[in-house]
């Protein structure tokens, strides 16, 4: 494991759950803005998001 894994794992482990999926969250609707060019609905990418509530 690598310096920057273990530092990784550390905080991870002291995450509430609701932090990482925020995260997940965030991380989901960046990536489906670089997608739009390719036709991945923006809109439906919220939807998801709002669906999980």
């Amino acid at each position: 494991m690598t310096l920057k894994q273990g530092i990784a794992s550390y905080l991870r482990s002291r995450l509430t759950d609701g932090v990482l999926l925020w995260q997940v969250a965030c991380e989901y609707l960046a990536a489906s803005r670089k997608l739009e060019s390719l036709g991945y609905d923006k809109s439906q990418a919220y939807q998801y998001i709002r669906d999980l509530q």
